[in-house]
């Protein structure tokens, strides 16, 4: 109570210009202060709102093309088994010649050739991993299932009844390419 009495008693004291400053200036800055208060929540909330119509529209991209991905490896994987050799040097109880494991290579080599051709810098590299240990392991696409018996997402790949397997989202195992497995397996 004494402190206000003492603000009045100064305020009192000084000039009338200055007391009509003061006083318009403090009827000035309320009004200024609540409309600076309310512009910024509503830019603020606008910032928001744009903000989540942008990510929704990138995340409606992102699954459009995810999904468009998927579907154009299921159509080069369709492709690639529709071929009467991926089948049969799958099948880890046929004996291919030597002549026909020649032919079956360079059929498949081929034919990632011609994926990689019509779909650039979509699939930069598909593997095949496969039980028939008669087919020769080459470091750009061919492995045997071996290989995976020690990673953390084999049980995923064993317990799938699927003949694609794309799998939960992890780091890329260049050592391994790709997830692929096929009927045959």
């Amino acid at each position: 109570m004494n402190l206000i009495k003492r603000v009045l008693k100064k305020f009192s004291k000084r000039g009338i210009v200055w007391q009509v400053t003061l006083t318009f200036s403090l009827i000035m800055l309320i009004p200024s202060t609540a409309i600076t208060t309310l512009y910024f929540h509503l830019i603020q909330n606008s910032l928001i709102q744009e903000a989540q119509k942008n990510t929704v529209m990138y995340l409606q991209k992102m699954n459009s093309n995810i999904s468009d991905n998927v579907k154009m490896i299921d159509h080069v994987l369709d492709e690639l088994n529709f071929s009467q050799e991926f089948p049969y040097f799958l099948d880890k109880n046929n004996a291919p010649s030597e002549r026909e494991i020649t032919q079956y290579v360079g059929s498949v080599q081929h034919e990632l050739l011609n994926i990689r051709y019509i779909y650039p810098n979509k699939f930069n590299s598909i593997v095949i991993y496969s039980t028939n240990q008669q087919i020769p392991e080459d470091a750009n696409w061919s492995y045997h299932i071996d290989k995976l018996y020690t990673r953390s997402y084999f049980k995923e790949i064993e317990n799938s009844t699927d003949p694609i397997i794309y799998g939960d989202i992890r780091m890329y195992d260049n050592a391994l390419g790709n997830l692929v497995k096929y009927a045959e397996l």
